[in-house]
């Protein structure tokens, strides 16, 4: 048993890193015979990794016909886009509003090289200044559905030119209101975009500026 549960987590987080990377499109089938034939595994544990990636909201299960990449729509986009917007935002006011306010915030690592990483490295550290470990899961999850996309929009011309070293200067400093307004601007941003960015999402991945082939 603890050997099947290895290689389900080894298939799962193969897959995700896969998914994860932009380097498919959206509403693209996954074609179960090549995880076969890459993994050493029977279909049993395929199903299960691939059936947790659907509960994350990574892939989309359609009866009868298989795994899917979810469909990206203007309406779906934006619906991602706030709630990730609303719970950083709700985080920082509870936290403002806490009689405990922290008044000098953790030091976070920033690579200055890969803003993607940076960015979730940034809104998972306001989620963790709630103390509320569903706050953290949550945010992380939305990092992790976000990714493709904002893999998409490194060097395009509608991506800002350092645009997380204000946030980088507001954390150092522990201003609060600081973050909160750069995160909703930051959102404010990508929903003024988001025709471009799903148009972008449906060409193909050797045709996306910026984006790292695995």
């Amino acid at each position: 048993m603890p050997d099947n549960l290895s290689l389900i987590e080894e298939i799962y987080a193969g897959l995700k890193e896969d998914l994860l990377s932009g380097s498919r499109l959206p509403g693209e089938r996954i074609d179960i015979s090549d995880i076969l034939a890459r993994f050493p595994a029977s279909k049993t544990p395929v199903l299960l990794a691939l059936n947790r990636l659907v509960g994350e909201g990574i892939l989309e299960s359609r009866p009868h016909d298989g795994y899917y990449i979810p469909r990206l729509t203007t309406d779906s986009l934006l619906e991602l886009y706030e709630c990730d917007f609303k719970i950083l935002t709700l985080i920082l006011d509870d936290v403002m509003a806490s009689t405990t306010q922290p008044d000098v915030l953790p030091e976070i690592q920033l690579s200055e090289a890969d803003t993607v990483r940076d960015t979730e490295t940034l809104f998972v550290a306001i989620a963790r200044l709630s103390k509320n470990r569903e706050f953290v899961k949550i945010v992380e999850g939305l990092n992790h559905r976000l990714r493709p996309l904002r893999r998409l929009k490194i060097n395009t011309p509608f991506n800002m030119p350092h645009e997380l070293d204000p946030f980088g200067v507001a954390w150092r400093a522990g201003n609060l209101t600081d973050l909160k307004d750069l995160v909703l601007a930051y959102h404010r941003r990508r929903i003024a975009h988001i025709p471009e960015f799903i148009a972008l999402a449906y060409t193909a991945p050797i045709m996306r500026p910026g984006l790292s082939q695995p």
